[in-house]
């Protein structure tokens, strides 16, 4: 039940087997080709799957417009009929119910329910620490779900057992990120964190008071990820 031996009550996320061999591919496709598009759209260039581990090596000289790109439209997908029943699949079903979500729809902002991040290591892409209830998505749950990269440093970044803590915070008053979501107000101890260990077809499901940071501070990869959230009814 608890591959990793992460407990979703005590920790506050669970890693938990998620998709088949199989799945995993048709996803991984889908989503390459999902980024594909957008280098081809704004670098001009087609990319395999090692130009984009190397992305943080040749974007820069190749003067790919990274923020543009990379914005939130831009990240955003409504996914196709197969792609969401692949992901809404028993697995993470089962986990929602034994966590007490029976009921839930996927969350939605107007942009599409399921997103991507491209993480280079160094530049800060990912957001720092902090939680859902922090920001306009106060009740979802994650679904976290590595597709290149799987060395653990390139890992999402948890605090187990935050969720049942009260952390300060405060309102950066310039960021890339969502502008109405607070941050971790202190540099949490190197001890309470971690990286969960994962291979391909895990994902993790987080509360959404759990803190959790998406950057990168060393690694020879750039990490490409899915993620969705869900709201219970």
């Amino acid at each position: 039940m608890h591959p990793k031996g992460f407990v979703f009550s005590r920790d506050g996320f669970e890693v938990f087997h998620y998709l088949t061999a199989q799945n995993f591919s048709i996803v991984k496709t889908f989503a390459v080709d999902m980024l594909s598009t957008l280098f081809m759209t704004y670098a001009h260039r087609i990319v395999t799957e090692e130009d984009i581990q190397k992305y943080h090596l040749w974007g820069h000289v190749a003067k790919v417009p990274h923020a543009e790109m990379l914005r939130a439209k831009n990240r955003h997908s409504q996914a196709s009929e197969e792609i969401k029943t692949i992901l809404v699949n028993q697995a993470l079903v089962g986990l929602l119910q034994s966590v007490g979500i029976s009921q839930f729809r996927l969350w939605d902002e107007g942009l599409g329910w399921l997103a991507f991040r491209l993480i280079r290591p160094g530049p800060g892409d990912g957001y720092p620490f902090s939680c859902k209830a922090w920001g306009p998505a106060k009740r979802v749950f994650s679904v976290w779900i590595p597709i290149i990269g799987f060395s653990q440093e390139l890992m999402i970044h948890m605090i187990p057992g935050s969720h049942q803590k009260s952390y300060p915070k405060y309102l950066p008053k310039e960021t890339h990120f969502t502008k109405d979501e607070y941050r971790l107000a202190c540099t949490p101890d190197k001890t309470e964190c971690l990286r969960p260990k994962m291979n391909p077809g895990e994902a993790v499901l987080f509360h959404p008071n759990t803190i959790h940071a998406e950057e990168i501070e060393n690694g020879q990869t750039t990490r490409f990820n899915l993620e969705f959230r869900i709201e219970p009814l």
